[in-house]
């Protein structure tokens, strides 16, 4: 399976994606998010639970300071690489922005992030396993208790437990933008 890039630098360039250890955000709830953005130049974009690192590569292509992609799946860190390595090759490394991989859980990451994040032009997209609740409530605690400044995007399933549906809700009313849906999918936008 490949996905492309939609917009950008690297417009129409194909992303190898391994379908049977990532859940890719679908292309069209994409295309609302990042149609509405356009530019993300000066913005440093986190991608937690990368995947195939196609959404922290779209931010890439639409001129992000910097991106970077963080996943514990070994296989998975092995096609973000392959994809990131392509890019390379195909463009001009001056022409985008530094691309950073991580192998790292979520979890054992955000506290290196929160300790070193002094912008307030970052963007974090979190795309967890749908099922796996228990990394929803501990990453959006994790957010609520640090002193980031910045945007948190979420991706979730509208049919995910009540527990997360919950969580969400609430923090899209104390702190959301905007949510984006299509489908069973959403993707909500928290200012912090």
């Amino acid at each position: 399976m490949s996905l492309k890039i939609m917009g950008g630098l690297f417009r129409g360039l194909n992303l190898q994606v391994n379908d049977r250890i990532t859940r890719p955000t679908g292309v069209l709830l994409k295309r609302k998010v990042f149609d509405a953005r356009q530019r993300f130049d000066g913005v440093h974009f986190y991608d937690l639970c990368a995947g195939s690192g196609a959404v922290g590569l779209e931010a890439s292509s639409r001129g992000a300071e910097s991106v970077t992609l963080v996943e514990e799946n070994l296989l998975a860190i092995r096609l973000i690489k392959s994809s990131v390595d392509l890019i390379k090759k195909r463009f001009e490394v001056s022409s985008f922005g530094k691309i950073f991989v991580v192998k790292k859980s979520v979890v054992s990451w955000l506290p290196f992030f929160f300790a070193s994040a002094s912008s307030s032009s970052n963007i974090v997209f979190f795309d967890p396993p749908y099922e796996d609740s228990k990394l929803y409530d501990r990453v959006l605690d994790l957010f609520e208790l640090s002193d980031y400044k910045g945007e948190l995007w979420i991706e979730y399933d509208l049919k995910a437990k009540e527990s997360v549906l919950v969580k969400i809700n609430d923090a899209y009313e104390k702190r959301g933008i905007k949510k984006y849906t299509h489908g069973q999918h959403s993707i909500c936008l928290l200012q912090f």
